[in-house]
């Protein structure tokens, strides 16, 4: 079992932290606490949780992270805060709390860049404090990197390695905060088509969008280019390797031709807008619901080539889950577990695509339900 830390889980009854709750109580001997500014929807999944318990060991908290008396408090004795809530506005002030209470963070949050500017002005004090943050976590971002980073292990020299990503989700059975819609929205201001092509980083025209196939029944489908932070560290890891990218399989007819593009010309003009970005996260909601249609399931698919003996070699693997969020919360678990016993302590500021022990990482999608498969 690992390690009996206090975690505080912002967002803990949210779709993806009661998630991440499930799955980490039963595997670890941690003290969580639920916390989220309805204290009787933290209360209620605290409780479901600890049916499947020996000994009630989650917790429920109402918190306002936007009350800096409120996030110290509920701070105190908390050895690990994991920020599972669309809170990105009020990422550097739980980041800073975290520092001041002496906590380690986690984040399962979009590869923004003002989340990655805040951290970023934080490093020194986190290196020096000793402290370990990692942000990026979950599924997208947090598993493409680390696919191309496991890859690297089954080849002598690793040269090209893309990442393929269908998400397919049954939006009408979820529920949503509008600060989650308005976070998702707001990433396709930051969206790149950029992929690594002989060494560098290029935006590629609608053209040159590849197609990958899936597994059955979603088959082939064009995917589109998207940069992540975790992606622009590869390079850096894996000398050999000269071409890279993610490359996303599209939500639905009015979403991928009305929706985005819409969105993308909307903030060109007002980038700053949020009665903007409020408008387009309702309307972005309103075509995921509409439009939704089974199957459901999230796809990975990487496939890499490279060297091995002497010789040309080539790599496909394969991870999915028929429920996405069940999919992030394993991967999140996986890292924190990784936290939790110890040996993925190393302090630090860090992307959880870049730090996780990427065998572990497998194994423990498996044993969570996940599919894992590779194709040598």
């Amino acid at each position: 079992m690992a390690g009996d830390d206090h975690i505080l889980l912002i967002g803990g009854y949210g779709n993806l932290g009661r998630g991440i709750a499930s799955l980490l109580a039963p595997r670890s001997v941690a003290r969580i606490t639920l916390a989220g500014r309805n204290g009787d929807r933290a209360a209620a999944a605290a409780a479901a949780i600890n049916k499947d318990l020996p000994t009630g060991r989650v917790e429920a908290r109402c918190l306002d992270v936007s009350d800096g008396d409120d996030l110290k408090a509920a701070l105190k004795s908390v050895d690990l805060v994991v920020v599972a809530a669309g809170t990105i506005e009020h990422a550097g002030k739980v980041a800073a709390a975290a520092l001041e209470a002496g906590a380690d963070y986690f984040d399962v949050q979009l590869s923004s860049l003002q989340k990655h500017d805040v951290l970023e002005g934080l490093r020194q004090r986190i290196e020096s404090e000793g402290r370990w943050f990692v942000s990026d976590g979950g599924s997208h971002p947090g598993l493409p990197a680390a696919l191309v980073r496991h890859a690297s292990t089954h080849f002598d020299s690793l040269e090209t390695a893309q990442v393929a990503m269908l998400m397919q989700l049954d939006w009408r059975s979820l529920e949503f905060s509008p600060t989650t819609i308005e976070e998702f929205i707001a990433e396709i201001r930051d969206y790149q088509p950029l992929v690594l092509q002989h060494g560098k980083w290029q935006a590629l025209g609608w053209r040159d969008f590849r197609r990958f196939a899936f597994a059955a029944p979603f088959g082939e489908r064009t995917c589109t280019p998207m940069f992540l932070h975790e992606m622009a560290q590869l390079p850096s890891l894996i000398p050999d390797l000269h071409e890279t990218g993610l490359h996303v399989a599209g939500f639905n007819w009015f979403v991928d031709y009305l929706v985005l593009p819409f969105s993308l010309a909307a903030f060109k003009i007002w980038p700053k807008s949020r009665r903007i970005k409020r408008a387009l996260g309702a309307l972005m909601h309103w075509g995921l619901k509409a439009f939704a249609k089974p199957p459901y399931a999230m796809i990975m698919v990487l496939e890499a080539n490279g060297r091995r003996a002497g010789r040309p070699a080539s790599l496909r693997l394969e991870i999915g889950h028929e429920d996405a969020y069940v999919l992030t919360a394993a991967a999140v678990t996986s890292c924190l577990l990784q936290r939790l016993d110890g040996s993925l302590s190393q302090p630090g500021l860090w992307c959880q695509a870049t730090v996780v022990d990427t065998d572990r990482l497998l194994n423990d999608l498996r044993d969570m339900g996940a599919s894992v498969r590779v194709v040598n």
